[in-house]
């Protein structure tokens, strides 16, 4: 049975990347191998979503780079699942840069991101553009709610064109567009020609 305080201390230090992995075991009372291998996700695994999760609370930049699972390549090759996933996802390198940073070939990193190898990353990697995603929407949210107040007290204060243009923005964000009016239905066309069955039905009516 785990110690949950000692746990939750155990995330933050790991977490922190100008803690070594001696010091945090003797804060934690653990052999720095212990905590080198619980940071790598080789034991603790219950432990790893915490830790990942505290890491974000430093700058991307910052973070520790030798935390999460090492994996190899068939060149026996290693690298950080939790820094491909950031890079693939936030960095905006090409492939060729996210390669040569992590390790791997350019191929391998272009398999991965497009879900032709790795498939245990594969929820990983959606999860975090799915984050991304939504932390992009908050702050173009904040920034839109921001252009908008200044639009407003320009267009109400201000005078000449930008000031009429400003008007223009804002009531193009609240007024809804004017309907087109509704088009008669449309008259199915006459039949362009009739049957010999259809002179025949026509004959007896008369």
């Amino acid at each position: 049975m785990h110690d949950k305080n000692k746990d939750d201390l155990l995330v933050e230090l790991i977490a922190n990347p100008k803690l070594t992995y001696e010091h945090i075991g003797r804060r934690v009372g653990l052999p720095e191998g212990s905590v080198g291998r619980i940071a790598r996700g080789e034991t603790r695994k219950d432990l790893r979503p915490k830790i990942r999760a505290a890491m974000k609370k430093f700058p991307f930049d910052k973070r520790r780079r030798d935390s999460g699972k090492i994996m190899r390549s068939k060149k026996r090759l290693e690298y950080n699942d939790d820094l491909l996933i950031e890079l693939i996802v936030r960095s905006g390198l090409s492939y060729k840069k996210i390669a040569r940073r992590i390790g791997i070939s350019q191929t391998t990193v272009h398999h991965i991101a497009s879900g032709l190898r790795r498939p245990d990353l594969q929820q990983r990697l959606r999860d975090a553009f799915e984050e991304f995603r939504a932390e992009i929407r908050r702050l173009g949210d904040g920034y839109l709610k921001r252009l908008l107040k200044m639009h407003i007290q320009h267009g109400l204060n201000g005078d000449g064109e930008s000031a009429r243009k400003s008007r223009e923005y804002v009531m193009d964000k609240f007024l809804d567009p004017p309907k087109e009016p509704e088009k008669p239905p449309e008259e199915k066309p006459l039949p362009t020609f009739l049957t010999a069955e259809d002179y025949k039905a026509i004959a007896k009516v008369k």
